[in-house]
């Protein structure tokens, strides 16, 4: 998701609920209104630490996540890409053999992409990937090109393994923890909520300030949530290198 789809939708929402807030404020009576920022005010001023205690872990927690899926990612394309380079030295059937079962599993991890997005792992892409070892490990090399090439094969089959594992890690049990997103979407709520009846928003100067806070909190929102969903993100390109 880029700065712009982010920007836009918190743009709107911000200018939604400061009409909104205001709405309100016209249509409460006179003595219904706040008058005074404490103790209100100092409790706004408590949560919004704690929103910023709990993005910074929360940023923390995905970037450091992502980072190791990328990686992951890349181990697990060039292994691919060796594999189905090596085939090419070894002599038919096993030359066809290993390059389909290649194919097959690279179209199997962009096929897998949704259901990380979903933190689920795939049972049929371990399957295709078992295909491809047992396959490598049946092999006996006889030609010395063969022979030349298969500790190579071997070494980037095991590569292929840990890559993956890592990957579905990574999109099952890595990123942020659901309670802290939860925890930042009631943090919001309340900080946005109590703004209002701390009777800080008297004057268009202050209600376009709000409306500006409130736009940031909802992005801030939407960029916690692209970047779990990143965290999912597939190397979907390794079907280019073969």
């Amino acid at each position: 998701m880029g700065f712009v789809t982010i920007l836009f939708p918190s743009l709107a929402l911000g200018i939604v609920l400061t009409f909104l807030v205001w709405t309100v404020l016209r249509v409460v009576p006179e003595r219904f209104r706040p008058t005074g920022e404490a103790p209100v005010g100092t409790m706004v001023s408590g949560i919004v630490l704690v929103f910023a205690f709990i993005l910074g872990l929360t940023v923390s927690q995905e970037s450091s996540t992502l980072a190791a899926a990328r990686a992951a990612t890349a181990t697990e394309a060039n292994s691919v890409g060796e594999l189905y380079w090596d085939a090419h030295a070894l002599s038919e059937p096993e030359h066809s053999r290993l390059q389909g079962l290649l194919h097959v599993y690279s179209r199997q991890v962009i096929k897998d992409f949704p259901l990380l997005g979903q933190h689920l792992p795939s049972a049929q892409i371990y399957a295709d990937l078992r295909a491809i070892r047992e396959d490598i490990l049946s092999f006996q090399p006889s030609l010395p090109i063969e022979k030349a090439v298969y500790g190579d094969m071997l070494t980037q089959v095991s590569k292929l393994f840990s890559a993956r594992r890592t990957r579905v890690d990574a999109a099952t049990d890595g990123g942020v923890p659901p309670i802290l997103i939860q925890g930042l979407i009631v943090l919001v709520v309340l900080i946005l909520g109590f703004i209002p009846y701390a009777g800080a928003l008297k004057g268009p100067r202050n209600l376009i300030f709000y409306g500006a806070f409130a736009a940031f909190l909802i992005a801030t929102l939407l960029f916690v949530t692209d970047l779990e969903q990143s965290v999912c993100w597939d190397g979907s390109g390794s079907a280019n290198l073969i």
